[in-house]
């Protein structure tokens, strides 16, 4: 029989990260539906979050924790297919260490790179961005009309394109959980995965608080900076 073994995959910053873009983006996709003035002020301010949590995630990609970094759940199309294939698996464990994801599996790397990368285009296009009214982007100053127009096309498109993406997340979420019996969600608030004993020499996760501190002030002040300076 293979013991479990607890250890800390997830590290505080990512966990923060995770579930503050959960909020932020939610609050982001209901303001702008809604699309009351009041909701739009809530809706920018969202989004300016989302922009600092994006930055923050970028480099926290590069040099964060071992399960955070980029480097470990971005891999080539054929471990994505190997991974496919042994899902259902009851001897998935008994994997070696390359081939069984602590962390994020190969499928879901690369769907993080695309919410990465269409939550990006929502922010940065919504700079930009006009109803024609009432509500304007802080940088529209720096495009044409045209070009505002254009932009704004673009951020409802990619709003579409990321409402599918997160209901395939949720769905491929409910399957780990209920099918595959594969805890995605509790790790995800505490930290800690459930792994085979065959694990035993993973060492837990090293949180790196300080350095978190100091990218995510950086990030902040890097949206700061686009919003209020720029906006000049």
């Amino acid at each position: 029989m293979v013991k479990p073994k607890m250890t800390v995959i997830w590290d505080l910053a990512t966990r923060l990260f995770h579930w503050s873009l959960v909020i932020l983006v939610s609050t982001c996709l209901y303001t702008g539906l809604s699309g009351g003035l009041d909701e739009m002020d809530l809706h920018m301010v969202s989004g300016y979050g989302v922009l600092a949590l994006l930055i923050f995630r970028l480099m926290w990609g590069f040099i964060g924790s071992k399960h955070a970094r980029f480097l470990s759940f971005i891999v080539s199309p054929h471990r994505v297919w190997q991974y496919l294939r042994s899902l259902g698996n009851p001897s998935r464990h008994k994997q070696p260490e390359a081939e069984y994801p602590l962390g994020h599996n190969p499928l879901g790397g690369y769907a993080i790179v695309a919410m990465i990368f269409l939550l990006l285009s929502q922010a940065v296009t919504g700079l930009f961005a006009s109803d024609d009214i009432f509500i304007e982007g802080p940088l529209i100053h720096l495009v044409s009309y045209e070009q505002s127009r254009t932009l704004t096309g673009l951020h409802h498109l990619s709003s579409k394109l990321l409402m599918g993406l997160i209901a395939l997340h949720l769905l491929a979420v409910a399957v780990h959980e209920i099918l595959l019996k594969d805890r995605i969600v509790w790790p995800m608030i505490t930290g800690r995965k459930q792994l085979p004993e065959k694990f035993a020499t993973v060492t837990d996760t090293q949180h790196k608080p300080l350095m978190a501190i100091v990218l995510f002030t950086t990030a902040s002040l890097s949206v700061y900076v686009i919003v209020d300076v720029l906006w000049w």
